[in-house]
């Protein structure tokens, strides 16, 4: 076979299998392996609810006055926000809160989430921790069930499920609420399994036991779970306990948010892949390389897929798919231009939108690779008010 010829369909199914191929092999492996979600009994141990916070004026006094009434017996309900070096007014709003279940922590310097999720867990009393973000919004009954699987003692961390919203029907928003969609598919496969190998920062929760301090240079939804799960616990997915979220609106904010996502992932990958081995774990492996790693490298299969065709331009196949590739990157070219509009032509912000988080991924690779940290300890994404 010419060699050009491998690489382009090579760079094909590399592109599809995270989407398709590694869902359909979960689905199956579901079918032979998988257990049903148990009807956990009621349980309501006492749990420790984290709020790290950086300038989140516009949601913190919703998360809070939210948090505290939820359908949770209130002697049992702690509440712990990390103010990490606000200088807007989230400090004066949480201020005027004055149930005692709160207990509010100010930083005065801007450490980063990781530092301030290990500060606050040095004053949680909670059996159990619950970790969210300010923009997630529980359900009343949330928290009650994400606690009860923890009946089960090989229970390490219990995941929640992430509800987008996207009321200003933005493109880039359309499509987070589509890989969210996936996200959760393949969480709750995952789950079945009690490998779950990625919670997200708006819900989950773990044994207080368990926890172990956190690492600047890695994300905690993704390397809490994977600690619990190398410890020899099971991390479950628990679709019945929900928040909710607003999208982004543009692919600008997505952009330094997914660099440094991808920066953060490609560390903490390094950290736990060795461990794999000792003993071996087939299952993790197969779901890490599957689930993170193949979509870590999307930027350099979608290259190769443009560069393959340039060498087989005598063959009319592949001419076809490199001038229909070309369109594709005109678009993209046209929907930056027009990036700052108000209206977005969707023809062409989809694939500005899908080229922009790719090279996002890909300066996220680079900055692992030359270990360079990305600038700043971390910023508050929230939707625009221009869609």
């Amino acid at each position: 076979m010419n060699f050009w010829i491998f690489i382009f369909w090579a760079s094909v199914f590399a592109l599809i299998y995270p989407y398709a191929v590694y869902p359909l092999l979960l689905a199956c492996l579901v079918a032979v392996r998988g257990q049903r979600e148990p009807d956990y009994p009621r349980r309501q141990p006492k749990v420790s609810l984290l709020i790290p916070a950086h300038n989140e004026e516009a949601v913190i006094g919703e998360k809070v006055a939210t948090t505290l009434a939820l359908d949770y017996p209130p002697e049992k309900l702690e509440v712990v926000v990390i103010s990490d070096g606000s200088t807007d007014q989230t400090d004066r709003i949480l201020s005027g809160f004055a149930d005692p279940r709160l207990i509010i922590i100010r930083q005065e310097k801007n450490r980063g989430k990781n530092q301030a999720l290990n500060r606050a867990l040095g004053l949680a009393s909670g059996e159990l921790i619950v970790f969210t973000d300010a923009n997630a919004i529980f359900a009343p009954d949330a928290l009650e069930e994400l606690v009860r699987p923890f009946a089960d003692p090989r229970i390490g961390c219990a995941v929640g499920r992430l509800r987008y919203g996207n009321p200003k029907h933005s493109p880039i928003g359309r499509l987070e609420i589509a890989y969210w969609t996936l996200e959760n598919l393949l969480k709750s496969g995952e789950g079945r399994l009690g490998a779950l190998i990625g919670a997200n920062g708006s819900i989950f929760a773990i044994r207080r036991r368990l926890w172990e301090p956190l690492d600047d240079s890695v994300h905690e939804d993704f390397i809490i779970p994977m600690k619990i799960l190398l410890q020899g616990h099971r991390v479950v997915y628990r679709p019945s306990a929900v928040a909710r979220e607003e999208t982004a609106t543009a692919a600008e904010q997505e952009f330094k948010r997914r660099a440094r996502i991808v920066w953060k992932g490609w560390t903490a990958i390094g950290m736990v892949w060795p461990r794999l081995f000792r003993p071996f774990r087939p299952l993790l492996i197969f779901e890490l390389f599957s689930r993170k790693i193949c979509k870590r490298l999307l930027w350099l299969f979608m290259f190769l897929l443009l560069l393959a065709p340039l060498f087989l331009l005598d063959r009319p196949f592949y001419r076809v798919v490199f001038i229909l590739q070309a369109v594709f990157a005109a678009a993209a070219g046209i929907g930056r231009a027009g990036r700052g509009a108000r209206k977005k032509n969707p023809l062409f912000y989809y694939p500005y939108a899908i080229w922009g988080l790719s090279l996002a991924n890909l300066a996220g690779f680079l900055d692992f690779i030359r270990g360079r940290k990305p600038a700043g300890a971390w910023e508050v994404q929230r939707p625009l008010d221009e869609a």
